[in-house]
């Protein structure tokens, strides 16, 4: 940043006053931006970037003012309109590293995914937010985005009634070429501009991210003109894109502007799943359910430091036999350790839970909670009325309490969700406390971890969060068109966070929330997608950051790791 010099020029408005870094600046044409002071009435100062614009060229007072107005973390900030002579003072928030398009052209290797799902959000944010306040840019483009200098996220500029406030120093300058690359046919023939014009504009520059290229180097400007409209030639999506990136970018270049998606609709998409550009979690393992004659698993749970893990299945969805079966990692697999299983015809085992050694199993509506020891199979210690008498009641969910050495119970009684809690080692109700109507699918989980207990239930009003004294905190947005199959708390490098298991189109994904500054707990994104149809699926968070989940028909459970891939892109 340039000092000031020794006679700054200073100007006056009724906002603040702009004190110019550069005594010339008035007088000298050769000069068109440098740095300034802005201070404001409210006594804020801070550094700006002016540029000098021609009255006759430009009579756009009313525009800057209105810009003014624009608020948004992807839009470059117009601060005032000053005029200094003949010409007009645009000041703007500084974007020291310049556009996208320069940094593009100095960088060697490609851009990690991370950032490049990070950038393809912001550029559509933008757009979205011209779009919803009727503004129509008409030049969307890489060289008007700009990369600020403290968060790093894109903003655009130019909105077609003031000069770049960056000149991008590789071709894009040349008017032989304009803006011909992101522009769409229709635009290009000087026909109707629409919003999904900018859909168009917003995949080319997707495909810079991806590629570091210039897109249709070394053609003209007529020469692209002719490819677009009339040859339908489109820029060649690289090899190394995801399948379903692909189909979105294709899409988006689409001929008849009627067929492209809307930016909303690119956003909601990308938003909630990262692995559309190479991101999510990476398959740690398979627990494969001993005989495969099961059909149904549910209640998964982490057993000990081990990472054992308990599978409760059962035959069919009117029940049979059921069993717990206890799984050991070894060798990136889980082998089959042991089988608990209960002389009752109609024992449908629905959650697990760990205490001293001990496994602690609640079934679909059965009102007694069963003991069994954790390494010895076939045994049942001992069993517990979840309630006294003939009364029906249905466990969603079992979790111990080590703070309190209590076992905590989610069930369904007499109409309600309640949550109880029973002392050890005699198993006697403590107190109870009803949290909510009847939820739906059995989309229960408690967590006890973090000393008061929290609550995450679905019912047929959404899905709740509920913390101590199962006092209401927030409700979770779910996508669109999905049904809650199972929820969990996070656990280990995952505490804090919530995970929903959501089925939509006969596809499951694992969706992950977190807690925010207001302590709300807010949509974080897709962890796992694509799962096969399950409609009774189990879903566990373990002490490791595992997450697991079964796939349908109880063949197989999955479990995933925490973390990124480390791989750029899948290949196809």
């Amino acid at each position: 940043m340039q000092g000031l010099a020794r006679s700054a020029v200073r100007i006056r408005s009724e906002s603040g006053k702009l004190e110019l870094t550069d005594a010339n600046f008035e007088k000298d044409d050769t000069l068109e931006t440098c740095y300034a002071t802005w201070k404001a009435n409210d006594g804020k100062t801070f550094q700006v970037w002016a540029k000098k614009v021609s009255l006759a060229e430009n009579d756009c007072l009313a525009a800057i003012n209105s810009l003014k107005k624009l608020r948004h973390a992807n839009i470059l900030s117009y601060i005032e309109g000053l005029v200094l002579g003949d010409n007009l003072i645009v000041i703007t928030e500084i974007a020291p590293k310049g556009s996208l398009y320069d940094y593009l052209s100095g960088q060697q290797q490609k851009l990690p995914p991370e950032l490049i799902f990070r950038w393809s959000l912001d550029v559509a944010r933008a757009i979205k937010f011209l779009q919803d306040n009727r503004i129509v840019h008409r030049d969307i483009k890489s060289p008007n985005f700009l990369i600020a200098g403290d968060t790093d996220a894109l903003k655009i500029q130019n909105f077609g009634m003031v000069n770049d406030m960056f000149q991008s120093s590789r071709s894009s300058g040349d008017k032989e070429r304009g803006s011909w690359p992101w522009m769409a046919p229709e635009v290009i023939r000087e026909e109707k501009h629409s919003a999904t014009s900018d859909t168009y504009s917003w995949a080319v520059i997707v495909w810079e991210l991806l590629t570091g290229e210039e897109p249709f180097a070394g053609k003209t400007g007529g020469l692209i003109c002719w490819k677009v409209t009339n040859q339908h030639s489109r820029l060649e999506i690289p090899i190394h894109c995801t399948g379903e990136l692909r189909r979105i970018i294709a899409k988006s270049w689409d001929h008849d502007r009627r067929q492209r998606p809307t930016i909303g609709q690119i956003i909601d998409v990308i938003s909630m799943n990262r692995q559309i550009f190479g991101l999510g979690w990476r398959q740690d393992g398979k627990v494969y359910v001993d005989g495969r004659t099961w059909h149904y698993t549910r209640g998964l749970t982490m057993l000990g430091v081990k990472e054992k893990v308990a599978v409760c299945c059962w035959e069919r969805p009117s029940g049979g036999k059921g069993a717990v079966e206890v799984h050991t990692p070894l060798r990136g697999e889980y082998q089959h350790e042991y089988t608990v299983r209960v002389n009752t015809r109609n024992w449908r085992p629905w959650d697990v839970a760990e205490a001293s050694g001990e496994l602690y199993v609640v079934c679909a509506y059965d009102k007694y909670v069963y003991k069994f020891p954790c390494d010895e199979a076939f045994r049942e210690v001992d069993k517990f009325p979840l309630v006294e008498g003939d009364q029906k009641v249905d466990p969603y969910c079992i979790a111990y309490d080590a703070g309190t050495d209590n076992m905590v119970v989610c069930l369904e009684h007499r109409g309600k969700c309640k949550v109880a809690e029973y002392s050890l080692p005699d198993f006697k109700l403590t107190r109870s406390k009803v949290v909510g109507s009847t939820p739906t699918n059995h989309s229960v989980d408690i967590n006890v971890e973090d000393g008061p207990q929290y609550i995450v239930f679905c019912d047929t009003d959404g899905v709740h969060v509920k913390g101590k004294s199962m006092k209401h905190i927030c409700s979770l947005q779910i996508p669109a068109n999905s049904s809650v199959d199972a929820v969990a708390f996070g656990k280990g490098p995952l505490k804090g966070q919530i995970f929903i298991a959501s089925e939509a189109f006969g596809q499951v994904s694992i969706y992950r929330y977190i807690c925010d500054d207001h302590y709300q707990y807010v949509l974080a994104g897709t962890v796992v997608e694509g799962i096969r149809e399950a409609p009774k699926i189990g879903l566990i968070v373990s002490k490791e950051g595992h997450i697991g989940v079964s796939e349908r028909m109880g063949h197989t459970t999955r479990i995933y790791k925490v973390g990124e891939t480390k791989a750029n892109f899948v290949s196809l």
